[in-house]
């Protein structure tokens, strides 16, 4: 029996094609070894890349992604992102598909660059992005309810902000949507007024949504998006939880390290904790303005123990730690991967040991940080060793 490891690339692994692309008829389908690109940006770790997936990083520099696709194929597109978060992510909102297509078309036929600073729409991919924390992860997502909103104004006591607890009484939606407009405008010298008259409130009351305002304050001094814990809801992941951030909800990460699924395009429009473009009007226009934050869910263990599962829609995530034993892997994730009318696979990515995928003729290696794309073959590839391994397969059309 032969066998694979990153460190070399046979002809068992270089035929086939990635998850999601079509393939003639008859064409026999292997597995494939993922190679992993590294990206960088301002507010991503120097440390934990290297801590949790074993991924050099000699210079210390700040990683922010990683994207794992198939050795050899250049950009073909991957299913594994990985995404690395020291300082906060842009605070934004990841529009609906058809408001991505309509954008995109519309920059288009204006004939802006693809590449230009203006450009809100670089592609027409929009919808929803799932994640799995491997570390805890913090987020703002979603809306608070009103009372809440008003209830940690009134904690900051400011004089300037107290017409607005009045008004989300007296007017309800209406108003949440007047105040996202009012700080969006506010200039950045105003915003630092706000915050030097809030810092006493803030150590005297010391309410985690305050806390967080004043740390971002600090990062992102004039930026009215500082504010943003105090209209949205603070998410927090578990290593090992996981939830949904639809299209249309406004969200950052603050903190931590997971792995993404779903919407992978760059189209995503700023509204603050950055120094990127921004459309007010536009986002505003992308929002969905339901109160409500991302349902948090713990994967759900399968295989008798050996294995947890979580569902989203068009999407199954999977965490294996098979302790010796033999699991079978490979099995149709949808009907049309049971009918042979589609092409699909699973994405695996190795997090702390080793870990093998045989069949009869071969057994692929798969250490911490290492990435596989098999195949749906129902029967033919088994999962043994010790180590861990996360997986994710699509099961049908992403929201």
């Amino acid at each position: 029996m032969a066998v694979i490891s990153q460190s070399r690339v046979t002809g068992d692994v270089e035929g086939g094609a990635p998850a999601g692309l079509s393939v003639k008829p008859g064409v026999v389908l292997r597995p494939q070894l993922l190679e992993p690109e590294i990206e960088e940006a301002a507010w991503g770790s120097r440390d934990v890349l290297p801590w949790l997936l074993e991924l050099p990083n000699p210079q210390q520099r700040p990683q922010a992604w990683v994207h794992y696709r198939p050795v050899g194929a250049g950009s073909a597109p991957g299913g594994l992102r990985v995404v690395a978060v020291d300082t906060p992510y842009p605070l934004g909102v990841r529009p609906t598909a058809a408001q991505a297509l309509a954008g995109f078309q519309a920059e288009e036929q204006a004939g802006l660059a693809v590449d230009a600073a203006q450009r809100l729409f670089p592609d027409a991919v929009g919808g929803a992005v799932s994640m799995v924390a491997l570390t805890p992860m913090v987020l703002l997502a979603g809306h608070r309810p009103l009372a809440e909103v008003g209830a940690l104004i009134n904690l900051l006591g400011l004089r300037a902000l107290a017409p607005w607890v009045t008004r989300l009484v007296t007017e309800g939606e209406p108003a949440r949507q007047a105040l996202w407009q009012r700080l969006l405008s506010l200039p950045a010298g105003e915003v630092r007024q706000l915050v030097q008259a809030a810092l006493p409130s803030i150590s005297v009351h010391r309410h985690p949504a305050l806390l967080e305002a004043g740390r971002l304050a600090l990062q992102f001094p004039g930026d009215a998006m500082a504010l943003a814990p105090l209209l949205m809801p603070m998410v927090c992941l578990a290593p090992g939880e996981a939830c949904t951030v639809p299209a249309g909800m406004l969200h950052a990460c603050l903190r931590g390290t997971a792995v993404l699924v779903g919407a992978a395009g760059p189209t995503r429009l700023q509204a603050g904790l950055s120094s990127q473009y921004r459309d007010p009007a536009q986002l505003l226009a992308c929002v969905d303005w339901t109160p409500g934050a991302p349902a948090v869910s713990a994967l759900s263990p399968c295989h008798d123990g050996l294995g947890a599962a979580w569902q989203t829609p068009g999407w199954e995530i999977r965490l294996w730690q098979p302790e010796g034993h033999a699991i079978a892997i490979g099995e149709p994730a949808c009907a049309a991967e049971a009918s042979g009318a589609s092409v699909g696979g699973e994405w695996l990515l190795g997090l702390r040991g080793q870990a093998a995928i045989a069949d009869k003729q071969n057994t692929w290696l798969l250490g911490c940080g290492q990435g596989l794309w098999l195949p749906t073959q129902p029967g033919r590839y088994h999962l043994c060793g010790r180590g861990r391994v996360l997986g994710i397969r699509q099961t049908g059309q992403a929201g």
